[in-house]
């Protein structure tokens, strides 16, 4: 890759989420080839929260995209440039607004681990991670009816709506 096309931190981490724009390459997101030769930090993520946790592998994609130049997608083998395209033309703004969603959805897969299963605010937080999901891999705003838009700009993540929601529902321990 040129220099002039180097993808700073929060640009590789978008590319995650963003579609390959290789010809026919039906790739949805750049999955980097992971360098196992460091044992102690690979025995540090098979530790049991992250085997326990199913969304292990994402954060560890993250991790890998935010702090090492990777060369291709282990998906489809196409260079992180193809999946860059539609990043590349956001404004630092966007990117930052993409960024802390890409924050709130691990926040939302944290969370997800710790709700007792059949309490009801688990099908909210599974929601709010669908629509997180939707914003990145369209790189859309989110719009959420009851939510809104806020109009501040110490409004509050999506996430934390969620979560003040969630720890507002009353638990029936009956």
């Amino acid at each position: 890759m040129k220099s002039r096309d180097t993808l700073d931190e929060q640009q590789r981490q978008l590319t995650y989420f963003s579609a390959c724009s290789a010809g026919t390459c039906q790739c949805r997101g750049f999955r980097p080839v992971l360098n196992n030769q460091d044992d102690e930090a690979t025995e540090r993520r098979a530790s049991r929260a992250d085997r326990e946790n199913d969304y292990a592998p994402m954060t560890r994609d993250l991790e890998a995209l935010g702090c090492e130049e990777v060369i291709e997608c282990r998906i489809c083998g196409h260079s992180i440039g193809f999946h860059a395209e539609a990043v590349k033309t956001l404004s630092q703004k966007d990117i930052a607004t993409y960024s802390d969603r890409i924050s709130d959805l691990q926040s939302c897969c944290t969370e997800i681990s710790e709700i007792d299963p059949s309490h009801e605010s688990l099908q909210t937080l599974y929601i709010m991670m669908q629509v997180l999901l939707k914003s990145l891999r369209t790189l859309s705003p989110i719009e959420v009816p009851f939510i809104g838009k806020p109009h501040d700009s110490d409004a509050l993540s999506a996430f934390q709506l969620v979560r003040k929601f969630v720890a507002s529902r009353q638990v029936d321990n009956s």
